[in-house]
């Protein structure tokens, strides 16, 4: 039996191609999403530690309380503006996401299509063998029956 040959083959390669490009995106603004939390983590564990220090060496010197409160207030902008730009890369992530699974769906459906016109392939090679063997069989059992009347005549 001769295999399939899918004649959208090409495509098909194309279409996966793509859907891993989109994958690789996708990727790539998962790991800045995760960034940018992980900092966000790290300045509100920075903030903690700072408040909690200040309130034990605040009677002690205002030069460190003034600095403190200005590192607090830096370590706050900051948390503003990564959490401003965390929201952005999220929108872009989702827009990529999107992306990305309408190119799964695309070559989904190309799979779907070579599966199934496989399996027709391979249902009509059996039919055509099975008639081919029904062919023989029969041609065998006729010449059987052509030998035996000559030899009983």
């Amino acid at each position: 039996m001769k295999q399939y040959q899918f004649r959208l083959e090409r495509l098909l390669e194309i279409r996966r191609h793509h859907e891993e490009q989109w994958e690789l995106k996708l990727a790539v603004a998962g790991g800045e999403c995760a960034r940018l939390q992980n900092e966000l983590r790290e300045l509100d564990a920075a903030k903690r530690e700072t408040l909690s220090t200040r309130g034990r060496e605040a009677g002690t010197d205002m030069n460190y309380l003034f600095a403190s409160e200005l590192y607090i207030r830096r370590l706050d902008a900051r948390s503003r503006s990564d959490a401003n730009l965390l929201i952005e890369k999220e929108r872009v992530r989702d827009e990529i996401r999107a992306g990305y699974l309408e190119a799964s769906r695309k070559r989904k459906v190309l799979d779907k299509l070579k599966e199934k016109r496989a399996q027709l392939y391979r249902r009509e090679q059996l039919e055509e063998e099975v008639k081919l063997l029904d062919d023989l069989g029969g041609s065998t059992a006729a010449r059987r029956l052509i030998i035996d009347t000559r030899s009983v005549g």
